[in-house]
């Protein structure tokens, strides 16, 4: 399985002399460096390849991982390469997603979580510039996440780079940990309710599932609102002509109790229905949520805002949702049953507004601000 991503990896022609000194010795041609392994590591001798441009040693731990050992003659700065490399790998690669990347001195390293053909991996790529001996040697290792930390730990204990264990140094546990957490966030969405759809974004941490009715603007037969432009997720419920749209949202470490006169006042400035006005604004330190009313092509409308702190304080999730004012309660009714944000229902501060609804039935006889 994983050597299916290994000739993804940047490779050169192959050539029948490969560099093989024995049956656990390769000695690179150009630089001389010699890499020595012990079982349960193998030369990957399909995989690995050189010519005058540079060797790529392939060593593989099948069925756990596979180690790629590629030596440039010269110094290339190690952040480009780094860069360079993984970018033309990403591009190949249908699902990559990157978790920690830096460098220092002449070395650069990356940590990222690739799906492949269904099996979550780990890549940690090394890349060191020599400058005493014009040389860049460029080291990729790739492990099942659930085998990660010991098969890199198999690997410090059996291959050496000219007698010095390969990865010196480095913390298997330390990524281990890196890529459970990730591994973990990805999957969170897909393993709840049966039947149910899931949307993980990255950038902000949040997670979003969804069932019944909704469906995302992609499978709709309903055409949306320019309110979905720039959003990481819109579903819409075809049942009750409803728009739920999800953006991630950095607070730059403002609170609720801030944005929520700013939001109230972004919306009456842009809104596009006619006689639009805020009608409620609740907010506490976890979150704010604002209802909006107004007409669009003469149909009563409900615009619901709710904005919901993520743990980290610096972002937060905003989701407007969008309804007939006539389906409002049947619309909110499955919003809240169907749909969960990193597994809580949305529209927490909805039961508050509703213990204000005025006597005709309305949201609320006259605009105010409610602060918990």
């Amino acid at each position: 399985m994983l050597t299916a991503v290994v000739p993804l990896m940047p490779q050169v022609a192959g050539a029948q002399d490969t560099g093989l000194v024995d049956d656990d010795t390769y000695v690179f041609e150009d630089s001389y460096v010699e890499v020595t392994w012990d079982r349960p590591w193998s030369f990957d001798e399909e995989n690995s390849s050189f010519d005058e441009s540079g060797e790529f040693v392939v060593l593989t731990d099948v069925p756990w991982a596979a180690l790629g050992i590629l030596d440039f003659p010269e110094i290339v700065d190690s952040e480009f390469a780094r860069d360079f490399v993984l970018g033309g790998f990403e591009a190949a690669v249908d699902d990559v997603e990157q978790i920690d990347r830096g460098s220092y001195d002449d070395t650069s390293y990356s940590l990222d979580l690739l799906d492949s053909e269904g099996l979550q991996v780990g890549l940690f790529s090394l890349f060191i510039g020599h400058s005493n001996a014009d040389l860049t040697s460029i080291y990729f290792f790739f492990a099942q996440v659930d085998n990660f930390s010991d098969s890199m730990v198999d690997a410090q204990e059996n291959v050496e780079i000219d007698d010095k264990p390969i990865f010196d140094g480095v913390q298997p546990e330390g990524l281990q940990e890196l890529l459970d957490d990730e591994a973990d966030a990805s999957s969170s969405v897909s393993s709840g309710r049966d039947d149910s759809d899931g949307y993980y974004d990255r950038t902000y941490d949040y997670g979003v599932e969804w069932t019944g009715d909704w469906v995302t603007e992609e499978d709709s037969i309903l055409s949306s609102s320019s309110l979905t432009s720039d959003a990481d997720l819109v579903l819409i419920n075809e049942s009750e002509f409803a728009i739920a749209v999800f953006s991630g949202f950095e607070t730059g470490g403002l609170t609720p109790e801030f944005w929520v006169d700013e939001l109230a006042a972004i919306m009456e400035e842009e809104s596009e229905f006619r006689r639009g006005r805020v009608e409620a604004q609740i907010v506490d330190e976890d979150g704010l949520l604002i209802i909006f009313t107004g007409r669009l092509d003469s149909e009563p409308m409900v615009l619901l805002l709710e904005l919901i702190m993520l743990p980290d304080a610096e972002t937060a999730v905003a989701m407007l949702f969008m309804v007939s004012e006539q389906d409002l309660e049947e619309a909110v009714e499955s919003l809240q049953s169907d749909i969960t944000v990193n597994g809580d229902r949305p529209l927490r501060l909805w039961e508050d507004l509703e213990e204000d609804e005025g006597e005709d039935g309305a949201i609320l006889s006259s605009p105010q601000t409610k602060r918990g």
